[in-house]
């Protein structure tokens, strides 16, 4: 099986989430990052995905499934850059 490593909870995740979809060996995702140790990165995007019952959702729009908030990630990248 296919087995993705996700490290960050955005865009990471979001491709990791379309893809396993796509394929039919998809394995189990390897970890899914603690929202908790990311806030500050998280609120740079709304998330079109749940995570349920143990599993994440594939998002239904079009895209990844984030949208970015990109006044929160100018502030973001103003403290990291």
């Amino acid at each position: 099986p296919m087995i993705c490593h996700n490290t960050r909870p955005t865009v990471s995740t979001a491709a990791s989430i379309h893809l396993m979809a796509s394929i039919p060996n998809a394995g189990p995702f390897f970890e899914s990052p603690d929202d908790d140790d990311f806030a500050e990165l998280l609120a740079c995007v709304q998330r079109a995905w749940r995570f349920e019952d143990g599993a994440l959702s594939v998002p239904r729009v079009p895209g990844l499934g984030l949208e970015v908030n990109e006044p929160a990630l100018r502030a973001v990248s103003q403290v990291v850059g």
